[in-house]
């Protein structure tokens, strides 16, 4: 069965946030593969760029010129990647190696289910999140 405009767009979008992470593994982790997470610099990180992107989408041309004040104390490299997709791109992998330091750190993966007090006010899924994660489609 070939996959649908929708789930090709996904699987790239895994693969370049994947291989920016690798990326970024190769440029800044230690010499065992880890990178400390406990001072949340990834996950700062990530939240500059999409801080930037998002003042930029508003029209804020100057937005890259200097990192949102959330950005690591101490790193540089702060820029515009030229494009939205590529702006996203780094922004989700800082935020996909904060993920892979918790859980590197033994921090808990469990997801908490939604309850039955936890409603939909707008837009309705199409189905439920456990019934999404239990589905292949």
């Amino acid at each position: 069965m070939s996959k649908t405009p929708a789930e090709l767009a996904r699987d790239l979008a895994a693969k370049l946030v994947n291989d920016e992470a690798a990326i970024q593994v190769r440029m800044w982790a230690d010499t065992d593969g880890k990178r400390p997470s406990g001072n949340r610099e990834l996950m700062h990180a990530g939240i500059a760029h999409l801080q930037a992107l998002d003042m930029k989408l508003d029209g804020f041309d100057w937005a890259f010129q200097a990192p949102p004040d959330i950005y690591p104390v101490g790193w540089s490299g702060f820029r515009d990647y030229d494009s939205n997709v590529a702006n996203l791109v780094v922004a989700a992998a800082f935020i996909q190696s904060e993920i892979a330091a918790r859980i590197l750190n033994g921090e808990s993966t469990y997801r908490a289910p939604r309850s039955k007090t936890d409603i939909y006010t707008a837009i309705q899924p199409a189905m439920s999140s456990e019934e999404a994660s239990k589905s292949n489609g």
